[in-house]
């Protein structure tokens, strides 16, 4: 199982704050039945991802530990992405995919975001919505999450969202993603060791209805198999 969107890298953001940390989110991942962790620490500048590296590598090496592959890419503020480039993009991509994960501001929707997207296609990439479950925009109104899906974006809803207080916006609105087949990933975004508490309960609450077949697993699987080839 991947899980890809983690904030497991020491240091470097919200997520895990000392190497300890990393071990023991690794080791819960591990236990939850995760197999492969895409990194996505925050993004809000394109020189962000340059002090990424270093602990991408060092974590990489405790990962094999636990039997896990883990791969470098990012969450992508939407502010980043007029800083960057098109050509740049790559460096922010998930593995060695053209997916990008996208975090959009949770209060107010990014104005013209339809250009944004539609150029990022233009150049060959996939936007994925970060928790879409939390912008309130989106949970007013349902057919925005609807208008990302039909220009082509994919929707990443977290475990916690699923699972958030009961009767909340936000649980709401990831269950009636969940429900309207919008979803075409359900991550930990994973902070803590005890996120993945949340991951593995989700998990089997939602199992019938979790995501099988995405693009992304598709992109790693042809990666997988170049690499033996």
């Amino acid at each position: 199982m991947i899980d890809m969107h983690v904030h497991i890298l020491p240091g470097v953001d919200d997520g895990s704050v000392s190497e300890v940390m990393t071990h023991d989110m690794l080791r819960r991942a591990r236990e939850a039945g995760v197999t492969s962790i895409i990194c996505t620490p925050h993004v809000y500048d394109p020189r962000d991802q340059d002090f990424n590296r270093k602990p991408f590598l060092r974590t990489r090496e405790i990962a094999h530990r636990y039997g896990l592959a883990l791969s470098m890419g990012c969450e992508f503020n939407y502010r980043a992405t007029l800083k960057a480039g098109t050509a740049q993009l790559t460096n922010f991509c998930l593995g060695s995919t053209r997916c990008l994960l996208l975090e959009f501001g949770n209060e107010y929707l990014m104005p013209g975001w339809e250009g944004v997207v539609s150029e990022l296609m233009d150049n060959g990439y996939l936007p994925i919505i970060a928790h879409p479950e939390r912008y309130l925009y989106i949970q007013r109104d349902f057919g925005i999450a609807q208008a990302m899906s039909d220009l082509g974006c994919e929707m990443q809803v977290d475990a916690g969202g699923l699972l958030a207080r009961p009767l909340s916006a936000e649980r709401k609105t990831a269950r009636r993603l969940l429900r309207e087949g919008l979803v075409s990933y359900v991550a930990s975004d994973a902070h803590r060791p005890e996120h993945y508490d949340t991951f593995e309960r989700a998990y089997r609450t939602f199992r019938g209805e979790w995501p099988r077949e995405n693009r992304l697993s598709a992109a790693l699987r042809v990666l997988r198999e170049e690499r033996k080839a």
